[in-house]
């Protein structure tokens, strides 16, 4: 940690596994691991994906959010973060901070520090790059920033690349100096089937710097090269950009500037990946995208961000003797649960985003977190939690915000939504909160306290021979899924919960 407890500090790179961060706000959401892996969706990280996550892949944490540079004078190149060309890792230090991540470097007389960080409003990440030329001559350097893109739903874009790659669309803006890239086919159902509705995605993804491309992939392919990976890049080892667009295939987005820095001296780039939804688009997409192509503007959002979390972290202090303790009470638990509210759960380095929404016990233990130092957003989520339920007291076990859900037979899912109703009541004193009205998923609707006692008719009617739960498809121990059988088991547990 540093000093003052509000970084976590990685001095060794080469982690176990991936160490991530989150960088989010209401709509937008990414993650960033300790060497520039990580994913970027909005509102969904199955509906909404940007980029792409290849899943079991070796190396572990491909694709990312990857600068790199390139000494135009040698050919000689490296990256802002010590992946993907995998050189110089004891020059690598990572700052993992509240809503953003820092990695610090020095190769070749170079210095970067390149910081990924969503603002507080807008629909985009920016990658906050500053290169210093410590090497004592004069540098002139190539950068490349580079994604892959999913583009809509993640779990079709991995089992149906055979019909879903012909529909990705990729142009350059030149007048914007933008990548925008979108898909034309578009499956809005969480299963990744056959079945779509002829849509295209909602949203256009663009790519885009604050200084002039001088060149710009389309296709992975051809930014790739034959039998090479992101370690190798042809397009960054033969400086071959093709600057073409693309209307098929594995969409990238890479986008090539150029800087000449005097001995000693300092420049500033930012890379920024973002959406503009479609039916917006045309009134959206210069703002959107030139937002932050001024230095004041950036330091204003990165300062706000800070300032989001530091108000967030008023609602608790804990002083004791001992300083990790401090750290943990007073910043990193809840920022755990903080992270774990907002997101849901639903997408990590072991999470991929595509096989389950949010889950309804994990979204009330969250619930009861965040309620202490958020009264009104754990409200909001207790509404949530009450639209995912029927008449007879079932709920889904995960959802999607849209309203589409997953049933099973798990006899303890329902009962969390009484203990997040009581914790928040305890906490606030707002017992006002029972008497708001919310819609079943399966026919009308009823206050909080309906919902409440919607939950224990479906406890008490679902019991064994012996007056306990049935266990059915589980109860929180999730290892001891299927006891007894589909018909059997009985759940102690989940009757010492319900009481």
């Amino acid at each position: 940690f540093s000093e003052n407890g509000k970084e976590f500090i990685i001095e060794n790179v080469a982690t176990p596994t991936p160490w991530i961060n989150y960088i989010y706000n209401d709509h937008y959401f990414a993650t960033i691991s300790n060497n520039g892996g990580g994913i970027s969706y909005v509102e969904s990280p199955l509906h909404g994906r940007i980029t792409r996550s290849r899943i079991n892949d070796v190396p572990p944490d491909r694709p990312g959010k990857y600068i790199y540079i390139r000494d135009e004078e040698t050919g000689a190149f490296w990256s802002a973060t010590w992946q993907p060309v995998g050189q110089f890792r004891e020059a690598y230090r990572v700052h993992h901070g509240f809503g953003y991540t820092r990695v610090k470097a020095e190769v070749r007389g170079i210095r970067s520090e390149v910081t990924y960080f969503v603002p507080n409003e807008d629909s985009q990440e920016i990658w906050k790059l500053v290169l210093t030329n410590n090497s004592g001559k004069a540098r002139r350097l190539a950068l490349y920033g580079y994604v892959e893109f999913c583009l809509g739903h993640a779990l079709v874009d991995l089992i149906n690349q055979s019909d879903d790659q012909h529909f990705n669309r990729v142009y350059f803006d030149r007048n914007l100096n933008t990548l925008f890239a979108t898909k034309t086919y578009w499956v809005t159902g969480s299963l990744g089937t056959q079945q779509q509705e002829n849509n295209e995605w909602d949203q256009w993804a663009f790519f885009t710097v604050n200084h002039p491309v001088a060149a710009y992939e389309t296709l992975r392919e051809r930014f790739l090269g034959g039998f090479r990976n992101e370690n190798n890049p042809l397009g960054v080892e033969q400086d071959a950009l093709s600057s073409s667009d693309t209307d098929f295939g594995n969409a990238v987005g890479a986008l090539k500037i150029l800087v000449d820095l005097k001995p000693g001296e300092t420049t500033k780039v930012f890379f920024r990946l973002g959406v503009v939804q479609k039916k917006q688009f045309e009134a959206l997409k210069v703002p959107a995208t030139q937002k932050y192509n001024d230095p004041k503007a950036v330091e204003t959002a990165l300062k706000n961000v800070t300032e989001k979390w530091n108000d967030f972290f008023r609602h608790v202090v804990v002083k004791t003797p001992d300083q990790n303790t401090n750290h943990f009470l007073n910043y990193w638990t809840p920022y755990q649960s903080k992270v774990a509210f907002d997101v849901g759960r639903v997408a990590s380095f072991y999470y991929w985003g595509i096989s389950r929404g949010f889950g309804f016990r994990d979204t009330a233990q969250d619930t009861i977190a965040i309620t202490i130092s958020n009264p009104n957003k754990a409200r909001e989520r207790i509404s949530l939690l009450a639209r995912q339920m029927f008449r007879n007291g079932r709920v889904f076990h995960h959802f999607y915000r849209d309203g589409q859900g997953e049933l099973t037979r798990h006899c303890d899912d329902a009962l969390w939504f009484i203990l997040a109703v009581t914790e928040y009541i305890r906490e606030t004193g707002e017992v006002d909160v029972l008497q708001k009205k919310e819609p079943f998923v399966d026919q009308g609707s009823g206050t909080i306290f309906e919902h409440l006692m919607a939950v224990v008719r479906y406890a008490e009617n679902n019991l064994s021979k012996h007056n306990l739960p049935v266990f059915g498809r589980g109860d929180w121990n999730d290892t001891l899924d299927y006891i007894g059988g589909d018909n059997g088991g009985e759940s102690v547990w989940g009757w010492m919960f319900y009481v």
